[in-house]
């Protein structure tokens, strides 16, 4: 058993054909699902961001003080300079990867440089505090951050105003994915949109970094627009990524298919703040790009290093959300959505969808 729920009836495990056999059968039992993969999505971004003008700004003089960010990833080096004194708490819910349930020590780095970017010295939200939350490895499962977000749900008295998820199934979907994740995992959306719609926490996700490029049933590529779930259901703001503005052309690679796993066949030219980088997902549920290329930020053992994807674009935009929430605790996730659509630049289309 991996999980058991506590604000929804579900369980998550582990069985053999007999067992899946046996629970379908049962009158007890209403639906049985797979528990779908997920995986990791994954400069200095406030320099990019201009976010020094909202630090020193008279009227807002934000830096995130009194905002915490739950960062679902693959946990946090716990002992890193760049956290002291902003970790509020630790959890850890990736089935088989736990040694302690409350914590969230990383043992992968993605998570640490996603945390940095939201609020570490160098981040966007220097002053903000953080919830490490350990959902995954190398991989993880759909029930493992579900499990997180259940956690959140039964403790409201644990302060959380935004939630960072900067990873992503293979499955590409246009539009609000809502309907088909409800069949897979009814209880999990049940919780999200509670979350979001009751406690006013705002989720943020990264697109995904396929540049829409999946394999059909005989294993071929083809193309397919929209973003991964979790980002395209309807009560999460999706992020994709562009370059900065001081992108160094030779750092980019002849073709994103050099770094493995699903990194598309692709490479950019024009690689400036304005320019969406090839490898994001886009579609029309994709709602605002932030830069991602190459963002720079704590690692494990104390280390520093960068990091490329739609991964590192999501905490950018987390980062930038409790710089808002510092001055007006009461915005709503819609109002957010707005805040940042109508005060950011208009890109250019791309394979017919304006972003």
């Amino acid at each position: 058993l991996a999980h058991q729920f506590g604000d929804i009836s579900a369980l998550a495990g582990s069985l053999k054909t007999s067992g899946v056999r046996a629970l379908e059968t049962s009158e007890q039992v209403l639906s049985v699902h797979l528990d779908t993969p997920i995986y990791p999505t994954g400069t200095n971004p406030a320099d990019a961001i201009q976010a020094d003008i909202i630090y020193s700004s008279s009227e807002f003089g934000s830096t995130g003080d009194g905002v915490t960010i739950a960062v679902l990833d693959t946990g946090i080096d716990t002992d890193h300079p760049d956290f002291t004194g902003k970790i509020i708490g630790q959890l850890c819910t990736a089935y088989g990867q736990c040694l302690n349930p409350i914590s969230a020590e990383d043992d992968n780095g993605h998570g640490t440089n996603v945390a940095s970017i939201i609020a570490g010295e160098s981040g966007i939200a220097k002053d903000a505090q953080l919830f490490p939350m350990r959902v995954l490895g190398e991989y993880g499962r759909t029930s493992d951050w579900i499990a997180a977000l259940d956690w959140i749900k039964l403790h409201p008295t644990v302060q959380v105003d935004i939630i960072n998820l900067s990873f992503g199934t293979q499955d590409i979907v246009d539009g609000a994915c809502d309907a088909a994740f409800a069949r897979v995992f009814p209880g999990g959306l049940q919780i999200i949109n509670q979350l979001v719609e009751q406690r006013g926490i705002v989720m943020i996700s990264a697109s995904g970094n396929q540049g829409n490029w999946v394999k059909n049933e005989k294993g071929e590529p083809v193309r397919r627009f929209g973003v991964n779930a979790p980002a395209c259901l309807s009560n999460v703001i999706s992020v994709g990524a562009t370059y900065t503005s001081d992108t160094n052309p030779l750092d980019v690679p002849e073709t994103y298919a050099d770094l493995g796993g699903d990194w598309p066949d692709c490479t950019d030219t024009e690689l400036s703040m304005s320019d969406m980088t090839c490898f994001t997902n886009v579609g029309s549920n994709l709602n605002i790009l932030a830069p991602g290329f190459l963002i720079e930020g704590a690692y494990i053992d104390g280390g520093f290093g960068s990091y490329t994807g739609t991964s590192q674009a999501a905490p950018v935009v987390a980062g930038f959300v409790a710089l808002l929430k510092q001055n007006n605790p009461n915005l709503s996730p819609n109002t957010v959505v707005g805040l940042l659509q109508d005060n950011a630049t208009s890109y250019a289309s791309r394979d017919g969808y304006d972003i």
